[in-house]
This record gives structure tokens, C-alpha cells and sequence, in this order.
């Protein structure tokens, strides 16, 4: 059920991100309280994606990888 939770929390953060593209890059030099609600709905995105994919290999036996991206590539069948 850590999934799901984590696709809700991904989900709020996209809308979040929606809201927040009608802010200008003037008004994210001027107020560092709209910049930390941007920062923090990036590190919430980042991190619930982070925990899906860790989860997702682990309940699928894929080797141990050396990053997030090898995470990310291995999922997704691709290699850079």
C-alpha cells in the first residue's frame, strides 16, 4: 500500500507544479516563500518517484543498480 501512497503524493505534487506555472521568474527572485513551495513540490515529486521505482525493483527481483537513473533506465527497458 506504500505505492499507492506514494502515487498520491506524486499525483498532489503534479498538480502542485500546475499551479505553480503561472508564476514568473520575477516573482520567484522576489519571493522566497513561492521558490521553497516549488522547491518542496520538487523534492516531494522526486522523492515519491524515487520510492515507486525502488519498490518496483525490489518486488521484481531486478539486480541491484548503481543510481537512480540505472533505476529509471531499467524500468523503462532502455540503456544511454
Amino acid at each position: 500500500m506504500r505505492v499507492l501512497s506514494n502515487l498520491r503524493e506524486l499525483d498532489e505534487s503534479l498538480k502542485d507544479w500546475e499551479r505553480y506555472q503561472q508564476c514568473s521568474l520575477e516573482d520567484l527572485k522576489k519571493d522566497r516563500d513561492k521558490r521553497n513551495m516549488i522547491l518542496h513540490a520538487m523534492l516531494v515529486s522526486i522523492r515519491a518517484a524515487i520510492d515507486i521505482s525502488s519498490h518496483l525493483i525490489s518486488q521484481n527481483d531486478i539486480k541491484t543498480l548503481r543510481s537512480f537513473r540505472d533505476e529509471i533506465n531499467e524500468l523503462l527497458g532502455k540503456s544511454y
